[in-house]
């Protein structure tokens, strides 16, 4: 559920792993029809139970078989 009342957003898998041992990290994706929905879609909070993500990726259809996937990049704490 996403805080702006829209079910335009989806859970993304990846898994990395093998056989034996696996990790599955859920990520929720907001969907966009245009660009200039991407950047004000950063501002949407979607939530799963409890757990609340306020940092998340935003994908925009090109056509049925693809998509652009945004994100916005951590900001640097290293200063020299």
């Amino acid at each position: 559920t996403c805080d702006d009342g829209s079910s335009n957003s989806f859970y993304m898998s990846s898994t990395i792993g093998n056989t034996t041992k696996t990790y599955v990290n859920l990520v929720p994706v907001v969907l966009v029809d245009s660009p200039k929905e991407v950047m004000p879609a950063f501002d949407v909070k979607c939530r799963c139970g409890d757990k609340k993500f306020t940092d998340h990726p935003v994908a925009r259809l090109v056509n049925g078989n693809y998509f652009f996937l945004y994100h916005t990049l951590f900001q640097n704490t290293y200063n020299s």
